[in-house]
């Protein structure tokens, strides 16, 4: 890993690990006390890190899902569709890491691969992404929970894609 990616892999993991708790917070009831949940937090991050330093996408998604389903199983208080919820949150995180790539290619004309080996851009948009992630998590917590969405969170949840693209 070069220099810029080990610092994206540094930055933005545990900005995903923060979205992922505060998502099941909203989704699910919380077993134990707060402590556990930095280990929890921490253990996601040690984890995620070791995966992604293989640098193949497949396997990373398939490792954040088993992190998601078994801290969903061990550490909350879920009802029966879980998994469906978690499944659905790990496509939209994997949706917001692949749309600004596709969408920055097809503006500029410009290879996947050309974007994705240019450090700099990678680095911006892995922030950009997790930045987003952070404003998006709580709407789609509300939309699976099938609450009222406010207008705050509606207009908060457009910026937050309109971003993606800049």
């Amino acid at each position: 890993m070069s220099g810029y990616e080990k610092m994206l892999v540094f930055t933005t993991t545990p900005v995903w690990g923060y979205i992922f708790i505060k998502f099941m917070d909203q989704i699910y009831k919380r077993k134990y006390r707060d402590v556990c949940y930095y280990f929890v937090w921490f253990l996601f991050c040690a984890i995620s890190i070791y995966f992604k330093k293989f640098r193949i996408p497949w396997l990373n998604s398939l490792v954040i899902w088993l992190l998601l389903t078994l801290i969903g199983a061990y550490f909350y208080k879920k009802n029966y569709s879980f998994i469906i919820y978690n499944t659905f949150f790990l496509i939209f995180m994997i949706f917001i890491e692949i749309l600004p790539t596709v969408i920055i290619s097809t503006i500029k004309f410009v290879n996947i691969n050309d974007i994705l080996t240019n450090d700099i851009i990678n680095l911006l948009m892995g922030i950009s992404e997790s930045l987003t992630g952070l404003l998006l998590y709580n709407f789609i917590a509300k939309l699976l929970l099938k609450q009222r969405i406010e207008k705050i969170n509606l207009f908060q949840s457009i910026i937050a894609i309109l971003y993606i693209f800049f």
